[in-house]
């Protein structure tokens, strides 16, 4: 009888311990598959809010102002950036742009003022790409041209406040002089991420108007601090900043230069930490994983010693007893491959729909990580974890049994 076909009746001679081989395999594939399509999900996400948020793809901003972030220069702006905005968004390859302005400001209430962070966003431009829209959770979005404000919950909640009261914001403006504005509340905002709930939006000529963000021999407000820009699938940065740093040698738009987020040195060190975070947790889950699957494999063939015995006194070479413990060890990791990704994999449709809520985990945290988590399913990830296992299980019976193939037929016939 061929090797092959023995080992497959051994799977089925002891019932109860290949279900336990298989169950253990199928565990661990299946916790692997749920990690890795999680930390597949951490990086797209947080990338995603980095690039909504904060930087965009391209970032352009007067050439001082990343010297002196810290400090809000609101002074080193980008002169007529609504009109460059315009003329960004008729470049090729360009998927949408919009001009912000991002400043502190104290909110004044019963002689009392409370510090937040807030932006004056292109409500209209800015549902391409920081989609507000889709958070509003009461109320809706400021209208441009009016004094409205969304904020988020948190500071509703310090504030005591609720849709249709009013707020006034006291700021520093591009000249160095302090401004207050009332503002009526029109939403309550709560982002992807815990970090802005304790923010506030308000519309851009707005809030252009209550900075002052203009020239001094200029009537209208038409400055901003930074333009954020978001490009097409299968673009490349490269291509565009070019036809980008030609549009601002045409206008007067001030000192300012377009910057790729790669060469953001603060977005780009974040991005690669959290990428070697996510990798170092995904390889020690794979050792951990394969600890499990290993360790069964070898338990199951050092508990058979004494059939090993009992072969070798009836003529089986130590070949063939390697050749026929790798071919059962080899058939239970592909069976329990199979089930464990597959369990996984169906364990990732409804988890990459819903999610699972963590806000209250995230509460206070400035991490760029939606509060809402997710399952990122991925079949090149559901092969690599079936290789994986089997390859681990396969290779984990080798050793083991190699080295009982070496023992004496009467001392394995005398092992418990």
């Amino acid at each position: 009888m061929k090797i092959r076909e023995i080992a497959w009746r051994n799977i089925f001679r002891n019932k109860r311990r290949s279900v336990l081989s298989v169950a253990a395999i199928a565990i661990a594939s299946m916790s692997i598959v749920l990690l890795f399509g999680l930390i597949d999900w951490f990086k797209t996400d947080m990338r995603d809010n980095l690039f909504r948020f904060f930087t965009g793809q391209i970032r352009v901003r007067h050439v001082d102002f990343d010297k002196y972030e810290h400090l809000s220069p609101l002074h080193l702006k980008i002169e007529n950036a609504n009109k460059l905005v315009e003329k960004i968004e008729k470049i090729d390859g360009v998927k949408a742009a919009a001009a912000r302005i991002a400043f502190p400001a104290m909110v004044k209430q019963n002689d009392e003022l409370t510090a937040t962070y807030g932006k004056a966003i292109d409500m209209d431009r800015e549902k391409n790409i920081a989609k507000l829209q889709e958070s509003i959770i009461e109320g809706r979005l400021p209208q441009s041209g009016k004094k409205e404000i969304a904020i988020g919950p948190v500071l509703a909640k310090n504030l005591a406040k609720k849709v249709g009261d009013k707020i006034t914001l006291l700021a520093r403006t591009a000249s160095y002089a302090s401004n207050a504005m009332t503002f009526t509340i029109t939403g309550i905002i709560k982002p992807a991420f815990s970090g802005m709930e304790k923010g506030f939006f308000i519309p851009l000529d707005t809030g252009q108007y209550f900075l002052r963000m203009r020239k001094p021999t200029d009537t209208a407000y038409k400055g901003a601090s930074e333009i954020i820009i978001l490009l097409k699938e299968k673009i490349k940065e490269d291509s565009i900043i070019p036809e980008i740093e030609n549009l601002i040698k045409q206008g007067e738009y001030g000192s300012v230069k377009a910057t790729k987020w790669e060469d953001i040195p603060t977005l780009y060190s974040i991005i690669g930490m959290a990428e070697q975070v996510y990798n170092f947790i995904g390889i020690l889950f794979l050792v951990l994983g394969s600890t499990v699957i290993i360790n069964t494999t070898m338990m199951v063939i050092y508990e058979r010693m004494k059939e090993i015995g009992t072969m070798s006194a009836l003529g089986m070479e130590g070949k063939q007893l390697v050749r026929l413990f790798f071919a059962e060890a080899f058939y239970l990791a592909i069976i329990g491959s199979v089930i464990g990704v597959a369990l996984g994999a169906i364990a990732s449709i409804p988890l990459s729909s819903y999610g699972i809520d963590y806000s209250e985990v995230f509460a206070g945290m400035d991490w760029p990580i939606s509060t809402i988590i997710y399952i990122t399913p991925n079949t090149k990830t559901y092969i690599q974890v079936f290789v994986f296992s089997v390859a681990v299980a396969s290779l984990a019976s080798f050793f083991p049994s190699r080295k009982a193939a070496k023992l004496d037929p009467i001392h394995a016939l005398r092992t418990i």
